[in-house]
């Protein structure tokens, strides 16, 4: 997908280009705060051997309607739930997984994965758009974009995607979408030349025939000289496949007559084993700006004291919704949490009233506070700089670390601080260079790996110990030739001994590698599956649990989650398909507690970014018991769940 500034355009023979409005598409987030992911795969091209049973409707664009076409209703977006399937547990026998429906041959080459034809990276080429024909078969329906192309032109080629409604209007800002979902052919390629002024094109061409496919509008930026969007208006969320066709060229986008989500589809988001759910220990989780907790099953409940009057905190009683309890119900923003490892603290980072972190740019005045599992004795325990983020506290609970933006300024550039958690002089163990570092973890009491970004989208991670000052590199060897660009947030092992994370591809669109990393950085394995690859959660025992997604697509997660022990026995223990997005987890007890969101941010799925205005749910698997089951619910994005 490529950032455009596209308004729908109606030409009519012989054309003139009308000025356009410009409205920006989007960049896609790749990890938060370091790269920005391109996502586009490679075409899916296979042969259809099927008869054609109606030839539907031959469009001649140079005769639009003389009036405009309505934009078809709006329908609610299918619910898509999961399926009763067999619960997995620690058997050393893997639960078998619900039987994969016979696919249509028909349909091969059909999915729901970004895709592009093989001549996207050929160069620009110049052709005139002569006819635009629909056609139906019985498992899908075709339009075909028929081209002339000028002599000694490059191939004409193309990327397409797929949006939900809510997605398109975010990222074009037009009021409604055409459909309630929509199919974007990209042209990225196509040269603004003669050829393009002679192009058949209407703004809104509509077909009545066809079932899913409702209608087809046009875009592009006058101000540029080269690109074109087409946008299928689309019934349903339905796998589709684009196919280029040589001689005469024509780009074909096809899709299925009838979708494969079903309820039984999402399998991390249905109940089993009973109605009654609880995690075996307290959970915290930010909502809204505020630190909430869930008790744990069998405990007493929280003794909700009045919270201590501090300037920033003069609440009388604690609100509470369901099993949760709000611990800070301030007017500030709490925007990072950690727990102490016995589970008596909480360290976090709160912004000044008003102002919502996740929609500035800029950095936000915040200060490093802490207070007692039970939401008592809140006090400021530093204030460098000009905020603070990620706290983390040290395997022993006596130290916190955390990041600081000193400046204020862009590009951010952050360090890294320590402070007691009984409060004392925070002192900077990195920074004063070109690196932005940020997310601090620790390996054990003195030593502190983390991540750091330079200004001209270098990447590292850097270790750090505290008796010993002086960074060691130890991620430029991983980035040595041209496999990876990228780092992401190291991810550690409770017993210090390991670090996972994520690796981002050089090559465009190709997603990540999760790769296992010894304290002292040298890698001991990589788990290269499907087209991301992200850590979740660490179990006590050492035990990883990560997540794979298995193409880039903007519509759906495809994933797998695996459960990896510390002998490198790997298991896949839920898979699926979910139109919304799996978010932050966190391994406690006998069990994994996860956030499930009904919206991503507009990207291909795999990070793993909820969009801050999507409903949530925190859901626990007991994964001895085989009980699965939802502990709260949200009307907004829970961004961070911890113990």
């Amino acid at each position: 997908m490529k950032n455009s500034t596209l308004k729908p355009v109606r030409l009519k023979a012989p054309l003139s280009m009308k000025q356009t409005k410009r409205t920006t598409l989007f960049s896609v987030a790749l990890f938060a705060l370091l790269m920005v992911t391109a996502a586009l795969l490679a075409s899916c091209e296979q042969v259809i051997q099927e008869e054609e049973i109606a030839s539907i409707e031959t469009i001649l664009a140079g005769t639009p309607s003389a009036t405009p076409t309505s934009t078809p209703t709006l329908t609610p977006t299918p619910t898509v739930g999961p399926t009763e399937t067999p619960t997995p547990t620690l058997s050393p026998t893997p639960t078998p997984f619900p039987p994969t429906p016979t696919a249509n041959p028909a349909l091969r080459g059909f999915s729901f994965c970004n895709q592009a034809t093989d001549t996207i990276v050929s160069g620009r080429f110049s052709g005139r758009l002569t006819d635009v024909m629909a056609t139906g078969f019985p498992a899908f329906e075709r339009i075909t974009f028929a081209f002339d192309v000028a002599q000694g032109s490059a191939p004409v080629s193309a990327e397409a995607y797929c949006l939900s409604a809510y997605d398109f209007t975010l990222l074009t800002n037009e009021p409604v979408a055409p459909g309630p979902y929509v199919v974007q052919v990209e042209l990225p390629n196509w040269l603004h030349d003669e050829a393009f002024e002679e192009s058949v094109i209407t703004e809104t061409l509509t077909f009545t025939e066809t079932r899913m496919i409702s209608s087809v509008d046009f875009r592009y930026d006058e101000t540029a000289d080269v690109g074109a969007i087409l946008t299928l208006a689309v019934a349903e969320p339905v796998p589709f496949r684009l196919s280029l066709s040589r001689d005469p060229q024509q780009i074909q986008i096809e899709v299925a007559r009838s979708s494969p989500l079903v309820e039984a589809s999402d399998q991390l988001t249905i109940p089993t084993g009973g109605d009654s759910i609880a995690s075996p220990d307290p959970l915290i989780f930010l909502l809204d700006g505020d630190i909430w907790r869930i008790e744990q099953s069998g405990a007493a409940p929280l003794v909700v004291a009045t919270p201590a009057a501090t300037p920033t905190n003069q609440s009388q009683s604690r609100r509470r919704d369901g099993g949760a309890v709000n611990l800070t119900d301030s007017p500030e923003e709490e925007i990072a949490v950690a727990v102490s490892p016995d589970g008596s603290q909480i360290a976090f980072c709160r912004t000044q009233p008003g102002i919502d972190p996740l929609e500035m740019t800029f950095a936000v005045p915040g200060q490093l506070w802490i207070m007692e599992a039970d939401g008592s004795n809140v006090r400021r325990l530093a204030q460098p700089g000009i905020n603070c983020a990620d706290p983390a506290f040290s395997p022993d609970g006596q130290m916190v670390a955390f990041s600081v933006d000193e400046q204020g300024l862009m590009p951010v550039q952050r360090s890294i601080w320590v402070v007691p958690a009984e409060g004392g002089r925070p002192e900077r163990v990195a920074g004063d260079s070109e690196w932005s570092r940020f997310s601090p973890q620790w390996l054990n009491n003195e030593t502190l790996v983390y991540p750091a970004n330079a200004p001209d989208r270098r990447s590292t991670l850097f270790i750090q110990r505290l008796d010993n000052p002086g960074e060691r590199d130890i991620g430029a060897g991983l980035l040595v030739g041209d496999r990876y660009q990228a780092l992401g947030v190291p991810f550690v092992a409770p017993n210090g001994r390991t670090i996972a994370v994520t690796a981002l591809h050089t090559e465009s669109g190709q997603g990540t590698d999760l790769l296992l990393l010894d304290a002292n950085g040298n890698q001991q394995d990589i788990i290269d599956e499907g087209y991301w690859a992200r850590p979740l959660a660490w179990s006590d025992d050492g035990t990883l649990y990560y997540l794979t997604t298995a193409c880039a697509s903007t519509l759906i997660q495809d994933y797998s989650l695996h459960r990896r022990t510390t002998s490198g026995d790997d298991q896949v223990i839920a898979a699926g398909r979910s139109l919304g997005v799996l978010g932050d987890a966190t391994a406690t007890g006998t069990g994994l507690a996860y956030v499930a969101a009904a919206r991503a941010l507009p990207e291909p799925r795999g990070p793993g970014l909820i969009a801050p205005q999507s409903s949530s749910t925190i859901w626990f698997w007991n994964l001895e018991s085989g009980v699965r089951g939802d502990l709260y619910n949200a009307e907004r994005g829970i961004i961070e769940v911890t113990h």
